[in-house]
């Protein structure tokens, strides 16, 4: 086109239309950027939510998490103080075992001893124990007057009145108001067990079988 026709009308005319044009298709590109950027925006914005959400949850499981961690050192604190109690209380049994062995023990020698030289006398026992370690003997007062008679312990708990007692070879003691002794009786086949009472007199309640020796 001549540029002498610009300076027609039509020639302006034309001119204007084609940056009419101009202007459009640079509106054109300018308004696909702009829904270009909007969309773009609006992705944006949707992974920013869902980032956020990302976040508030992994927020939340942290929070989770520590609550969980503070309960387990919590359970560890209180494990380790009832550990250390036990521990107190297992050094406490310990010295209570000990000392009670101790005391068995100086017991026991002191009986022995006792026995040896005689300071246990057979007044002092208020209960009978035969060598074959089943059975216990003790005195019953079967009234008011001057009849008692010796009671054997049974395993199973039960006393009985009378009972021979079998293949002990030693017998121990009585209690402050009896003594004992043996008799001597038909065939040598027996022995019958005295029990002296306060009265001054003898009683034969309880034979004792294959015995060989008594102590009083």
């Amino acid at each position: 086109m001549s540029t002498n026709n610009f300076k027609t009308p039509l020639g302006y005319i034309e001119q204007a239309i084609a940056e009419l044009r101009k202007t459009q298709d640079e509106l054109q590109d300018e308004l696909r950027e702009v829904r270009n950027f909007k969309e773009k925006y609006f992705h944006l914005e949707t992974q920013l939510q869902m980032t956020q959400q990302e976040l508030e949850n992994t927020k939340l499981k942290l929070q989770i998490q520590e609550q969980k961690l503070q309960t387990e050192q919590e359970s560890i604190k209180n494990l380790k103080k009832e550990v250390k109690n036990l521990i107190n209380e297992s050094e406490q049994t310990k010295q209570k075992v000990e000392n009670l062995d101790k005391k068995t023990d100086k017991t026991v020698q002191d009986i022995k001893k006792g026995v040896e030289n005689g300071s246990i006398v057979a007044q002092k026992a208020l209960m009978l124990k035969g060598k074959d370690n089943e059975h216990w003997i003790k005195f019953r007062k079967l009234d008011g007057a001057n009849h008692h008679c010796l009671q054997v312990l049974r395993n199973d708990n039960t006393w009985h009145d009378d009972v021979k007692v079998k293949s002990a070879l030693f017998l121990q003691a009585s209690d402050d108001k009896h003594w004992m002794r043996y008799k001597y009786m038909k065939d040598g086949k027996y022995h019958t067990f005295y029990i002296w009472d306060v009265n001054d007199t003898w009683h034969h309640c309880v034979r004792v079988g294959a015995a060989k020796k008594i102590r009083d």
